[in-house]
C-alpha cells in the first residue's frame, strides 16, 4: 500500500553533456516521493495521493530550482486515469529566484473503438517570463483525441495553447505578454496488411505585446509556421519496405500569407534478400 522513492544525481562542470545523457551539466538534484495506493471497488479501481518534492542547485549551492507538491491519481472505468497536483516551485530568473503557484490535472480515457482515446491536460496559477524575470499569471491547456471512422481510418487530433499575463510597469492591470498555440492532425489509412498512406498537418503560432518585452523591437507582433507532409508505405516482406513521401513548410508574413519555405519529394527502398 505504501511506496516512496529517493533520487540524487550529481554531474560536474566537465562532465560531456553534448553526448545526450542530461540537457544541462554543473548542478546536484535530489528527488523524494512518498505515496500511498488504495483499491475500491466501483468505478474508481486505483487511488493514489502522493507528496514529493524536488531541490535543484549549482554546484556552488545556489537555487535553480525548487518543487513542493501534493497530489492524487486514480485510475477508473473505461482504461481512464486522471490526476491533480498543487505544487509551489522556486525558479531561477535572470539573476533572482522567482515563486510560482500552480495546479496541474490531466485526464484520459479509451472509451470504445470509436474513440480509442482522450487526452485533457493543463495548468493554471501563476507562471514566470523568464524573459523579463517577473512574475504572472497564466497557464496552458492541451489535450487530444484518437477517432477510428472505420476499419481504414485512423484520425489523431493534438493541440494545446500556452498564455501568460504579466503586470506592465505604468499603472493598471494585468496585461497578456502572449498567447501561444499549436494545432495537429495525423491521418492514416490503411489500405491493406502491406501498404498505408499517412498525412500530417501541424500549425503553430503565436501573439505577442512586444511593448511588455525588455526589447520590444526584437519581438514580433505575430508569429506563425505551417508543416505537411504525406507518406506512403508498400512492405514487400517484414524487411523490404517501400517509402515515397512529400514535405512542405511555410511561415506565415508580415501580411498574413503563408507562402512556402521548403519542399521535398523523396523515395526510399530497402530490400532484404532471402536465401
Amino acid at each position: 500500500t505504501w511506496d516512496w522513492g529517493l533520487e540524487y544525481k550529481d554531474f560536474s562542470d566537465g562532465f560531456r553533456a553534448d553526448l545526450g545523457f542530461v540537457p544541462q551539466v554543473g548542478f546536484r538534484e535530489g528527488f523524494a516521493q512518498v505515496g500511498r495506493s488504495y483499491r475500491p471497488k466501483g468505478f474508481f479501481s486505483w487511488v493514489r495521493p502522493e507528496f514529493f518534492a524536488d531541490y535543484l542547485a549549482d554546484r556552488d549551492g545556489d537555487l535553480l530550482s525548487q518543487v513542493v507538491g501534493v497530489g492524487v491519481s486514480v485510475s477508473t472505468k473505461y482504461s481512464g486515469s486522471a490526476g491533480i497536483t498543487l505544487r509551489t516551485d522556486k525558479v531561477l530568473a535572470g539573476d533572482g529566484v522567482l515563486s510560482r503557484s500552480r495546479v496541474t490535472f490531466s485526464l484520459a480515457a479509451s472509451p470504445s473503438r470509436f474513440f480509442g482515446s482522450l487526452q485533457l491536460y493543463g495548468s493554471l496559477g501563476e507562471e514566470v517570463d523568464f524573459v523579463g524575470a517577473r512574475r504572472g499569471h497564466g497557464g496552458n491547456l492541451g489535450g487530444g483525441a484518437t477517432v477510428r471512422p472505420g476499419n481504414h481510418l485512423e484520425l489523431q487530433l493534438t493541440g494545446e495553447v500556452r498564455w501568460l499575463d504579466v503586470k506592465p510597469p505604468e499603472p493598471g492591470g494585468a496585461r497578456r505578454l502572449f498567447t501561444a498555440h499549436v494545432e495537429r492532425l495525423k491521418a492514416t489509412w490503411t489500405f491493406t496488411a502491406r501498404s498505408s498512406l499517412r498525412a500530417i498537418g501541424q500549425y503553430v503560432g503565436a501573439w505577442y505585446a512586444p511593448e511588455l518585452y525588455p526589447d520590444p523591437s526584437a519581438v514580433p507582433e505575430r508569429d506563425g509556421s505551417f508543416s505537411a507532409s504525406a507518406l506512403f508505405l508498400y512492405r514487400l516482406n517484414w524487411q523490404s519496405v517501400l517509402f515515397l513521401g512529400y514535405g512542405d513548410s511555410r511561415a506565415l508574413t508580415d501580411a498574413g500569407g503563408l507562402p512556402p519555405a521548403t519542399r521535398q519529394l523523396f523515395l526510399k527502398l530497402s530490400y532484404a534478400f532471402q536465401g
